[in-house]
């Protein structure tokens, strides 16, 4: 059943778990486990302790008007937020979108909603921290607005966000997550 952004507003006030609002229609978003809980507080604890302007994973982005309005995991502004509403439930111009990548939400993350953020005016930068090994993606706008992709692995690697002017070592990233030996990197 297709509704409005209005009334998936209304909607999502009221239940008890979060979705993302996708073509008319609710899509209900993966479970998170603590690994990917901790990686999200170290990401964005990191970037506040550098001065950056950033917001949790409890704020709705319209991505696409009309099309896909979604929660991401980790947001950095670049200018002053801008609403849809007068109760400012929905971001219109997010700088950076980070999100924590998992077996069970990359198909998602990394295909239907990568394409969308791609199409985002704002969006200068949007980031897959991989929720199973040390590994982060940090997708990147040009001047000319193609996308260009840098990639970090291991737990002695430092990645770029320089739209931010940050470099966070992934060592601070993963702090408290347990890999198994072959995950470690």
């Amino acid at each position: 059943m297709r509704m409005s952004l209005d009334e998936f507003l209304v909607q999502e006030e009221q239940a008890e778990a979060t979705h993302d609002f996708w073509q008319g229609r609710i899509r209900a978003r993966t479970p998170v486990c603590i690994a990917e809980s901790i990686i999200a507080a170290n990401l964005l604890s990191e970037l506040r302790q550098s001065d950056q302007d950033v917001l949790g994973a409890n704020l709705l982005v319209e991505v696409t008007p009309g099309e896909l309005v979604a929660y991401a995991d980790g947001i950095a502004l670049l200018d002053e937020p801008q609403f849809t509403d007068s109760r400012e439930l929905v971001l219109t111009n997010p700088g950076v979108l980070m999100e924590v990548v998992s077996a069970e939400s990359s198909e998602w993350d990394r295909g239907e909603k990568a394409r969308h953020y791609r199409g985002c005016p704002t969006l200068r930068q949007f980031v897959f921290v991989n929720a199973e090994t040390p590994e982060v993606e940090v997708w990147t706008r040009s001047a000319d607005s193609n996308w260009t992709m840098r990639s970090w692995q291991g737990l002695d690697a430092v990645c770029s966000l320089e739209s931010l002017k940050s470099h966070v070592p992934l060592a601070e990233i993963y702090d408290g997550v347990r890999f198994t030996d072959t995950q470690s990197g």
